[in-house]
């Protein structure tokens, strides 16, 4: 059978499912030219597709999911995948509006939504979060840590700052404190800030979100003193253990290096408000290096 025919008996196929005329239905059965990087669609519009659209082939069985041709994407997309989508973006104030960053019609598209960056699977379909970095692969650490391992060291400190309060808050308990100590996000976080030369408040912000400011003890735990004290305790033990991993973290950045990127004079010792590379606040730069992305948007 001729490539024309096999495709004359497939718009039939449809115009009988659908009731459409044959024009009709030959668009939905021609693939559409896949869409270029930057492309904006709104997440409604995919969905309506997803909705009415007939699948681009009948069911074979199997574990293939079945697909429909998207003109949104401009590309064969699994109906599992929309829905997925749909669903991680529910809590969208407003009808979600997308940007394409990216497309491979036979493998994946790359979609952001305010900030939000993810891999659309259009082979077995799934929707996964991606690290915010544009352009980066890889899964973010977690929810509230919204970037992968590698883009968290250049974060700005008032991202890295915000990243961490939510990290914070999202473990907090007062019941057993103890079970807030040595936590590896916390790890990540500190080695991070030491790095742009921001350990003083992103340990501080860990410290009186994971924990309760310490200020604030007293008023929360009122009524039990032994909770106080052992609230007390554990913030005193993290930031012990949190000044170890930032000190360690520390020697590994100035690495070979021993003399101050400012003055030349040698790094005997680490000043916790300033940038390991320097040996002091007065010689480390007023700004760190500038990062390379915006603020990161929680998920």
């Amino acid at each position: 059978m001729t490539r024309d025919r096999k495709r004359k008996l497939a718009v039939r196929a449809v115009q009988k499912s659908t009731g459409q005329r044959y024009t009709q239905a030959a668009k939905l059965v021609a693939p559409p030219e896949p869409r270029p990087a930057g492309w904006t669609f709104r997440l409604p519009d995919l969905l309506n597709e997803c909705a009415t659209f007939p699948a681009a082939s009948p069911a074979r069985g199997g574990p293939e999911p079945e697909v429909f041709h998207s003109r949104v994407l401009g590309a064969a997309v699994p109906y599992a995948t929309v829905l997925q989508l749909a669903g991680v973006l529910a809590d969208e104030a407003h009808p979600a509006e997308l940007v394409l960053e990216s497309l491979d019609p036979h493998e994946r598209a790359v979609v952001v939504c305010s900030k939000r960056r993810f891999a659309l699977d259009l082979n077995w379909s799934g929707v996964e979060s991606l690290c915010q970095q544009p352009g980066c692969g890889d899964r973010p650490v977690d929810f509230q840590i919204v970037v992968c391992t590698e883009h968290l060291t250049q974060c700005d400190v008032h991202s890295l700052e915000a990243m961490t309060r939510e990290s914070g808050y999202c473990v907090e308990s007062e019941e057993n404190p103890a079970l807030l100590e040595g936590l590896p996000e916390a790890d990540l976080l500190v080695r991070a800030a030491v790095g742009i030369g921001a350990y003083t408040k992103v340990v501080q912000a860990w410290l009186d979100t994971c924990f309760i400011p310490v200020d604030e003890i007293d008023d929360v735990l009122w009524t039990d003193e032994d909770r106080a004290l052992a609230m007390r305790h554990s913030v005193e033990r993290e930031r012990l253990r949190l000044d170890r991993v930032a000190r360690k973290e520390a020697r590994r950045v100035r690495g070979e290096t021993s003399a101050c990127q400012t003055c030349g004079g040698q790094l005997l010792g680490w000043d916790m408000q300033a940038h390991p590379l320097y040996c002091s606040r007065a010689c480390s730069p007023a700004h760190p290096p500038a990062p390379t992305f915006a603020t990161p948007v929680p998920f």
